[in-house]
């Protein structure tokens, strides 16, 4: 059963379906209040968000790196299951 003001959402990601629990107005407005109060965060501009790029366009060697790393792992893993 949904909270009051609770919305869920459905959202089309490259790993499947997922299903979103959005925050009700209230905890939203709570969230951006301890965002705000936080000298250490910084909220993005609308601006600011749209001039982000997937790591992947702008640093593909972290991409590799990372494949690399979970492909060891998995190497290992597979190790100590036998």
């Amino acid at each position: 059963m949904l909270a009051k003001g609770e919305r869920r959402v459905v959202a089309n990601t490259p790993a499947g379906k997922r299903l979103m629990v959005l925050p009700s107005p209230e905890e939203d407005a709570a969230i951006s209040a301890a965002i705000a109060s936080d000298p250490d965060t910084v909220e993005l501009t609308d601006e600011e968000f749209e001039g982000l790029r997937p790591v992947a366009e702008t640093s593909p060697d972290i991409i590799e790196w990372s494949r690399a790393v979970q492909a060891r792992r998995a190497r290992e893993a597979r190790v100590a299951q036998a």
